[in-house]
């Protein structure tokens, strides 16, 4: 894993130009969800992430929305929404993927990925040759809800799905201390 010296701006409120199979208005309540995560936890724009796994770097979360408080009152929903957007930032960032569609419950996953238009393994008429995703979000580590802790357990939980043959992703990021971890399974 490659340790990066620059620290790279990631901006919260782009995903829908970056994975323009989901709407726009999924992609704005996601990325509300993350704004919310980091303002409640002290958070301001530009706050470092740290982000271990498939790469070992620092980013700036950026953004320029405000929120209304009104609709972010509960933190493990919060936290869910605020996943799915770092979920969402870090395929793009890091991966020759974007998302695809949402999977069935059952699948032990969240999302389909496809390759992005103009990578190697890009194919307009397979989307299907992609990868997988299951993600997660923890508004507040505690002693026995670690971002490690997680991450194990959401390993484990895409096992329904592995005889598709697809790599699969995992990301969980916490937000009172942002950081992520972002693997290949």
């Amino acid at each position: 894993m490659a340790e990066a010296s620059t620290v790279t701006d990631l901006f919260i409120e782009d995903l829908n130009s970056k994975h323009p199979n989901i709407s726009k208005a999924i992609c704005d309540f996601y990325s509300e969800g993350c704004i919310a995560a980091l303002v409640k936890n002290g958070h301001v724009d530009g706050v470092t992430v740290l982000v271990d796994g498939i790469v070992k770097q620092k980013y700036k979360l950026r953004w320029t929305k405000e929120i209304s408080d009104a609709g972010w009152q509960e933190e493990k929903v919060i936290s869910e929404f605020a996943g799915y957007a770092m979920a969402f930032i870090l395929v793009f960032e890091l991966t020759d993927y974007t998302i695809l569609h949402q999977s069935a419950t059952g699948t032990g996953i969240d999302y389909y990925l496809c390759h992005k238009k103009g990578t190697k393994g890009y194919d307009e008429k397979n989307f299907l040759k992609g990868a997988r995703l299951e993600v997660s979000g923890i508004f507040k580590e505690s002693k026995t809800n670690t971002l490690d802790v997680r991450l194990k357990s959401k390993i484990n939980q895409t096992k329904p799905s592995d005889n598709s043959g697809l790599p699969a992703y995992i990301s969980v990021t916490e937000f009172s201390n942002p950081k992520s971890s972002f693997v290949e399974k």
